[in-house]
């Protein structure tokens, strides 16, 4: 089962159970080498916090925040 995702309006599709796949959230976070503090995660549409599984998910945005000044 493909998994889409979407990152700065680019989307890309992870196949099959690859090993280092990951498994929450905040693991996709840190494998796109990505801060906590700078992203929302949607799955399937809703916000969700970083140990959310994304296992057997269709879609997962990944939302940079903006902030400053």
């Amino acid at each position: 089962m493909a998994m889409a995702i979407t990152l700065d309006g680019k989307t890309a599709k992870l196949h099959g159970k690859k090993r280092g796949k990951p498994k929450t959230a905040g693991g996709l976070v840190s494998s796109l080498g990505l801060s906590r503090e700078e992203v929302l995660v949607k799955v399937d549409g809703k916000v969700r916090p970083e140990g959310f599984s994304i296992a057997g998910a269709k879609k997962v945005e990944v939302i940079r925040v903006v902030f400053g000044g």
